[in-house]
């Protein structure tokens, strides 16, 4: 029976069995806490003790936890806790709802289990997530998709790769590679490793250089599995790439290119 349902019949009953004492008491359909989603009402939680609600469960059909860009979690005096781009900064980890052993409404971020650790430490692990007590209402936001690219006069990327000669990428043509997330989780350009493996696959770049429109060229560190570059553009269609260091928490990239000219892609041995 869906879980809603089962907690509107119990409610139900409650109350046609508690008739004869007078009118029920505001507790005794037990805390809830509201959950919204992009602003909506998604639903009403009713919260009972021991059986914490996985936020991941409330979603409706068709959209993905991995879609969800940003938890807010709330408490009556507008304390919060909140958590942008939840599957990649804890990812594996259980985002719950639950009752404390005070009967407090609890918003849980719980790390995913580790193989080989012993009881005791497994349990400290597990209790080491955030919390907030006494939450009321949790808000989930999810990332609007980003413009499709024809829709803006973007620039072509020209590339000169050793080996292969020169290359034009078409705004077109790069919106039809996947696009690649940056490590905050926004897919709004493409790896530039994977449009350069479209033209000459399983070889690595050794060198990489900008050659803007005006001014000497730039030599950039190669791609590897500490730096990422992606190309996008911006709302007027400029063509930039970013720089973005994987092992960095920074809520920007590392750096930003524009006004390119060419790109310079010289190839290792495959």
């Amino acid at each position: 029976m869906d879980r809603r349902v089962a907690i509107t019949a119990v409610s139900l009953a409650f109350v046609a069995g508690s008739a004869c004492l007078g009118p029920a008491s505001p507790q005794a359909a037990g805390p809830h806490v509201r959950v919204t989603l992009d602003g909506g009402l998604l639903e009403e939680v009713v919260l009972t003790p021991d059986a914490p609600v996985a936020l991941p469960t409330l979603l409706p059909a068709g959209l993905a936890w991995a879609d969800v860009r940003q938890v807010i979690a709330t408490t009556d005096d507008a304390t919060h806790l909140g958590v942008r781009n939840p599957t990649i900064r804890h990812a594996g980890a259980r985002f719950e709802l639950s009752l404390d052993a005070q009967q407090q409404p609890t918003f849980t971020i719980t790390p995913p289990p580790v193989d080989g650790l012993s009881p005791e430490t497994a349990a400290a692990r597990a209790a080491s997530g955030p919390r907030l007590l006494g939450v009321t209402s949790v808000a989930l936001y999810v990332a609007p998709p980003p413009p499709p690219v024809d829709d803006i006069a973007g620039e072509p990327l020209h590339l000169e790769v050793s080996g292969v000669g020169p290359i034009v990428f078409t705004a077109r043509q790069l919106d039809a590679f996947a696009r690649s997330a940056d490590p905050r989780g926004r897919t709004d350009g493409w790896s530039l490793a994977q449009v350069v493996g479209s033209v000459a696959p399983a070889k690595p770049i050794t060198g990489l250089t900008v050659v803007p429109a005006e001014g000497a060229p730039i030599a950039l560190p190669s791609p590897d599995d500490r730096t990422l570059y992606i190309v996008k553009y911006n709302q007027t269609g400029e063509l930039r790439i970013q720089r973005w260091l994987r092992t960095s928490d920074a809520p920007r990239p590392d750096a930003v290119y524009s006004d390119i000219a060419r790109l310079r892609v010289t190839l290792g041995p495959g």
